[in-house]
């Protein structure tokens, strides 16, 4: 199976969690058709050195997550706000649609202040005919962990392979986090 990169969605967080359904910032959202992905007038800007390593876990045998820092230098920036990589995880298939639409695949990549608050930038995956050499490189160590609670490390994960670059458009919205 091969994924593309369809768009990325950043986000900052106004909470840790958000667990009451009265709350006006809940996340995942459904992408209504009259919105258009806003480009990039480089109030976001992400960058990842070379190489990192990563902790691959197999967390309660449902998600799997990545503690990855991303690399020393690493972080997002949105609206000059420094965020460092905590890690990422996948949801199949995706939290977030686009005029109803699921896709098979999204990824949230969560960042973290050095005052607690959190930035996700979330990818969204449709199956392309390229590989996408991000996943490449993590796709191994997955297919390694055992049962719940186990883990494995990923070597040498290049972020540059995601590829963001100052033409990505994003879509932006206040949220929450949808998974403790």
């Amino acid at each position: 199976m091969r994924f593309y990169s369809l768009f990325a969605l950043a986000t900052a967080m106004v909470a840790a969690m958000c667990p009451e359904p009265e709350m006006k910032a809940q996340s995942p959202i459904d992408i209504p058709r009259i919105v258009n992905p806003t480009p990039n007038t480089n109030n976001v800007t992400i960058s990842f050195t070379n190489l990192a390593n990563g902790v691959v876990e197999n967390d309660h045998g449902e998600t799997v997550k990545v503690f990855w820092d991303g690399g020393k230098d690493s972080k997002l920036v949105l609206n000059g706000v420094e965020y460092h990589s905590v890690q990422f995880h996948f949801h199949h298939p995706s939290e977030h649609t686009v005029c109803g639409n699921t896709y098979p695949f999204e990824m949230h990549m969560v960042h973290r202040t050095t005052d607690g608050k959190y930035g996700v930038v979330g990818v969204i995956f449709e199956i392309g005919g390229d590989d996408n050499l991000f996943l490449n490189q993590v796709w191994p160590s997955i297919g390694l962990l055992g049962g719940p609670g186990t883990n494995v490390t990923a070597s040498g994960v290049n972020g540059a392979a995601l590829k963001f670059s100052s033409d990505t458009e994003f879509y932006r919205y206040p949220g929450s986090l949808t998974t403790p």
